[in-house]
Order: C-alpha cells, then sequence, then structure tokens
C-alpha cells in the first residue's frame, strides 16, 4: 500500500483522523523503504509526522 503523495490536494486541514490516517501510511511507507531492527516502528510514526506538519510531505487523495 502505497501513498500518493505527488497529486498535492491538501485536506487534513482540521481534520485529525485524515491527518492520523495520512501519518500512519506515510511511516509505513518510510519503513517498508527504510527498514532498520535498531529502529522501532513507532520512530518512523515521528518522521511521519514531522514531514507532514513541516510541509515536506504534503496529503493527498487516492
Amino acid at each position: 500500500m502505497t501513498v500518493d503523495f505527488d497529486k498535492v490536494v491538501k485536506i487534513a486541514n482540521n481534520n485529525k483522523y485524515i491527518f492520523t490516517v495520512a501519518v500512519i501510511k506515510r511511516a509505513r511507507e518510510l519503513f517498508n523503504l527504510y527498514p532498520s531492527p535498531q529502529k522501532s516502528p513507532v520512530s518512523f510514526i515521528d518522521i511521519a509526522s514531522k514531514e507532514i506538519e513541516e510541509n515536506k510531505i504534503e496529503i493527498s487523495k487516492e
């Protein structure tokens, strides 16, 4: 399962559910790209949420 972040459509404005789903999907994508026994899966959630909050990654509708 991948998230299409290239088609930038902001849909998370004040919607915590959509933001949460986007963070989880991005964290899963990062974990699949960079699996590491030294990193906790939770650390990928932190990275994903920071990417989205800092607008490095924008949320698109699938």
